[in-house]
């Protein structure tokens, strides 16, 4: 296991028990495009148990769903990465990398609905929208970093509920 997914399991189980309305957690990643993996992601559309701990257990749940669709990336490549409530995964990173590198941007979403997912980095700027489901569809997009910021941020559709999972990497 590399250093990165190490790291980003260890703040992702962390993080998680707190994560009944959003957040974030480092993680890593890389791989094409539509490719369906891990399993069944529970239904958020369903009535959730009223206890803040089984809330808390079913968005792991979804963020591990929607995580394990998204493969490893070298340590050297990794720029950033995350899990979240959909309704609350925004990143924003300074010195995340240089300007004028290539970015590999993998998003994985399970639960029901779809997002719109914008990372910016300067003036450049990529937009996807990503459908959300119970075996999540791995969806890419690239970008050339304007600046040494990285910013990620979703805008759920009327409706949609689940988790979203991230990762950036360098094309070398």
């Amino acid at each position: 296991m590399n250093k990165a997914l190490s790291t980003g399991i260890a703040v992702l189980l962390t993080l998680g028990v707190s994560l009944g309305a959003g957040g974030c957690t480092a993680d890593t990643a890389d791989a094409g495009d539509g490719q369906r993996r891990g399993s069944r992601a529970p239904d958020p559309a369903k009535p959730s148990k009223s206890s803040p701990s089984e809330r808390s257990k079913d968005m792991r749940r979804l963020m591990d769903t929607a995580g394990s669709v998204l493969p490893d990336v070298e340590d050297r490549r990794f720029v950033a990465g995350g899990a979240g409530d959909l309704k609350g995964t925004n990143m924003v990173q300074d010195d995340a990398t240089t300007r004028g590198k290539v970015l590999v941007v993998q998003l994985a979403c399970a639960g029901h609905g779809s997002a719109t997912v914008t990372v910016t980095s300067g003036r450049s700027k990529a937009v996807q929208r990503v459908s959300c489901g119970e075996q999540p569809l791995q969806k890419n997009l690239r970008l050339t970093s304007g600046s040494e910021r990285l910013e990620l941020a979703t805008d759920p559709a009327e409706g949609a509920a689940g988790a979203l999972a991230y990762r950036i990497s360098t094309r070398d």
